[in-house]
């Protein structure tokens, strides 16, 4: 997506902490959003399940819940702090946001919107629950709870175990864990066609998360 006005200014965010800060802050995501939005209703993606980070992208989730040609598509909202509500103006969030809880948090249209909310603990969501950490967004909370499961963040460590995962070619645990590590980092090696490397010789970094 490229725009001049909304999207080449600054980084990933326009506030060092991701918060929203006037209405540049909101304007910027709602932006992005309409034109995801633009891009499900042209069916240039088969699409059934889309899912937003925090207040950032909750506003896709208010479009797509409101558009009837996409309501196969079902929504997923992770919540990584609840307290980051995206406040905004009357004048931004205008007739497009006709009937949400709460017209000037982005947050609480999200949580509202989606048919699904996960904070990124169970813990984390016991807390919400419990009116905890909601810094005024309880009722939203409130009136969604049954939408709302705890995921941790991270990997399910008795799954993926190295000790008994099926897709290694070779098992390791903390005994033998540089010879299982060297095997499969060399096996990958050839399955990526590095025959011109040697894996002893290499750094290999593996990166999962937000470039951000």
């Amino acid at each position: 997506i490229k725009n001049e006005e909304y999207l080449s200014n600054g980084g990933i965010y326009l506030s060092d902490d991701a918060m929203a800060v006037g209405n540049d802050e909101p304007r910027r995501f709602m932006f992005f959003c309409r034109a995801v939005h633009r891009l499900l209703q042209s069916g240039a993606i088969q699409t059934y399940v889309v899912h937003s980070h925090d207040w950032h992208t909750s506003f896709l989730l208010k479009l797509i819940h409101q558009d009837l040609d996409l309501k196969h598509i079902r929504t997923v909202l992770s919540v990584h702090n609840l307290a980051n509500k995206g406040t905004v103006s009357d004048d931004v969030l205008n007739k497009e946001i006709d009937g949400t809880v709460n017209t000037h948090m982005l947050m609480a249209v999200g949580v509202d919107a989606a048919d699904a909310v996960v904070p990124v603990s169970k813990n984390y969501a016991k807390e919400l629950l419990r009116g905890e950490f909601c810094d005024g967004l309880e009722y939203v909370v409130e009136e969604n709870y049954k939408k709302f499961t705890g995921i941790t963040n991270g990997i399910d460590t008795s799954y993926f175990d190295p000790s008994k995962d099926p897709f290694l070619g070779q098992t390791y645990s903390v005994n033998d864990w540089e010879e299982g590590k060297l095997h499969a980092k060399t096996e990958l090696f050839k399955k990526e066609g590095w025959s011109d490397i040697d894996p002893p010789s290499v750094l290999l970094f593996g990166f999962v998360g937000r470039i951000a």
